[in-house]
């Protein structure tokens, strides 16, 4: 099959050896020092129906627990990508070592805390802490850590990567790749070479506890829509994965009152639809420059569907130096461009980093994860009023963003849409019934080849 992973490890055995599904099945994989088998994979109560009745998986102990793999034919800096499913596991990288031969040796995280791939000492990729606001100079605010329960991952190197540095990340069917970084060393040319592996330990034998199921390697990148396109259908056969990119519907700064800054409104409140956020001390001059500034986003053609993901991206440009914490929060009362208050009420406050040279060229932008407040939005939690953006404490302090072209903020959504039993009988009448009828966990493998 030319579509067919070079390795698939289903784990539903019992005993013995793990099937290796390729053109060449056989024992190419092994259960080392007795790993807890037949142990519950995802499925119907964990809201995967796709997997059908029964999925099973395999428990790795923490000690010495260990899945042996034969040689994995990835070789240089070859496109590929590695998928999997876990549940628990502690955040070692210990969920795939490959020891690299005379190649570099390389090992994966998969974890609630973290999702990465190393490369002799490079440790790249995404940490779930959104609770650490780090400093001024911080850019990138993931989710919170990963819920306890199963998770699908994918990491893939793009066709033409040659670095350490351009692994992509997936994550429950979110493309997370904008929020990785390193973690530790410094970025290496990949470089590997068709060697042994392991699920459960790393190189130097650092063993994983956790639960592990669904492992695959491709010689390809999959793509984010690839992968998450396998995630979905652990869902449901016909449940859809779409990404959306979102620009502002409503966009307005407003100044505490009127100023020669910009243009005075009838009620001695400066507005205006550029993007600025200004502060200034307590008792410093100027009072009235103080701004703030609003915006919202039109998801209504998101209602309906189940929001898997949701990243806010600004561009603060080098207009103005900046040296402060900015925030930013949920709107939650209607407003207009001419009604909007400098103290329009807001919630959910968030703050992230702020630092920007007065520079040409030393733009920069962030990455914030606001998952919860567009669940809520969509799923009609809350009433969608956008953000507010400001600074956190009162100084001598002004930060400009881009407002209009490529870099005004985005709003990217990842949501999944799964049909309405009526919606499935319909199909039914079309003869698609028979595709459901015939689901089994084979069926899921054959979605898991590609």
């Amino acid at each position: 099959m030319a579509d067919a992973p070079l390795l698939y490890l289903r784990m539903e055995e019992t005993a013995g050896p793990v099937a290796f599904n390729t053109a060449n099945p056989g024992a190419n994989a092994i259960y080392a020092n007795a790993p807890a088998l037949g142990q519950s994979g995802p499925g119907s109560a964990d809201g995967m129906a796709g997997f059908g009745p029964t999925n099973n998986a395999v428990g790795l102990d923490g000690i010495d627990d260990t899945v042996e793999i034969l040689p994995l034919a990835v070789s240089g800096n070859a496109a590929r990508t590695y998928e999997g499913w876990f549940n628990g596991t502690e955040s070692e990288q210990a969920y795939l070592s490959i020891t690299g031969g005379t190649g570099r040796r390389t090992s994966i995280t998969a974890a609630n805390d973290e999702v990465s791939m190393a490369v002799n000492g490079h440790r790249f990729g995404v940490t779930f802490n959104s609770t650490n606001i780090g400093s001024p100079q911080s850019n990138i605010f993931t989710p919170e850590e990963l819920a306890p329960g199963w998770h699908h991952f994918a990491i893939t190197l793009p066709d033409g990567a040659t670095r350490s540095n351009e692994f992509e990340f997936i994550v429950d069917g979110v493309d997370v790749t904008p929020y990785a970084r390193t973690l530790a060393g410094s970025a290496k040319t990949v470089n590997t070479l068709s060697d042994f592996g392991r699920l459960g330990a790393t190189d130097t034998g650092l063993p994983m506890a956790g639960t592990v199921d669904e492992f695959a390697v491709y010689d390809r990148d999959l793509g984010w829509q690839g992968v998450a396109d396998h995630f979905g259908s652990a869902h449901n056969d016909l449940a859809t994965i779409t990404q959306n990119t979102f620009d502002p519907s409503l966009l307005q700064s407003v100044a505490i009152q009127s100023h020669d800054q910009w243009p005075d409104t009838p009620d001695n409140t400066d507005r205006s639809d550029i993007l600025r956020v200004r502060e200034r001390t307590t008792g410093g001059s100027n009072q009235e420059v103080r701004t703030r500034s609003f915006f919202e986003f039109d998801l209504s053609e998101l209602e309906g569907e189940q929001v898997l993901g949701a990243m806010l991206i600004l561009n603060q440009d080098s207009r103005n130096t900046n040296t402060a914490y900015l925030t930013l929060g949920r709107v939650t009362d209607d407003w207009t461009e001419g009604t909007v208050a400098f103290d329009q009420a807001f919630a959910d406050e968030f703050t992230f980093g702020g630092t920007n040279t007065s520079a040409t060229g030393d733009d920069k932008v962030s990455w914030i994860d606001v998952t919860d407040i567009v669940s809520g939005w969509v799923d009609g939690t809350e009433e969608n009023h956008g953000f507010r953006l400001a600074l956190r404490d009162r100084g001598f302090y002004i930060a400009d963003f881009y407002d209009s072209g490529p870099l005004a903020p985005q709003l990217i959504v990842t949501t999944m849409a799964v049909p309405e039993p009526a919606g499935l009988a319909l199909l039914a009448l079309g003869g698609m019934l028979l595709l459901v009828f015939w689901r089994r966990k084979g069926s899921r493998a054959a979605n898991s080849l590609g």
